[in-house]
């Protein structure tokens, strides 16, 4: 529709948003203290997201928010066979690649969305 303007989030969604995100990023961050390895972590972000391929941005954004893991290789995670996808990488692999998790210090992380006209 030509003229239309975008229907933004409400600041409700978007405070629901930001809810879930600081409950997912605690979660994560509360395994990784727990001694939970890469493959348990990342197992149970993919359920509770219930991940697919076209929601893999979700998941590795969680993985960064929560662990000091550089973006250019957060890909990696997209070989996992662990998500059914038809990856190549075991768990071993996964494993090796990244454990152990460095955690990001909770006080520090953005949760923040930003709107454009803001």
């Amino acid at each position: 529709m030509e003229g239309a303007q975008p229907k933004w989030p409400t600041q409700s969604e978007i405070d629901g948003w930001i809810a879930r995100d600081r409950e997912i990023v605690g979660e994560l961050l509360r395994r990784a203290a727990a001694g939970e390895a890469v493959v348990e972590v990342a197992s149970w972000l993919h359920q509770e997201l219930a991940t697919t391929e076209a929601e893999f941005q979700t998941f590795s954004r969680y993985m960064w928010k929560a662990f000091k893991i550089p973006i250019r290789i957060l890909n990696d995670f997209y070989r996992w066979e662990g998500f059914g996808w038809g990856g190549s990488m075991s768990d071993a692999q996964l494993s090796a690649r990244f454990d152990p998790l460095v955690p990001r210090d909770f006080d520090e992380i953005n949760f923040s969305y930003g709107r454009p006209d803001q």
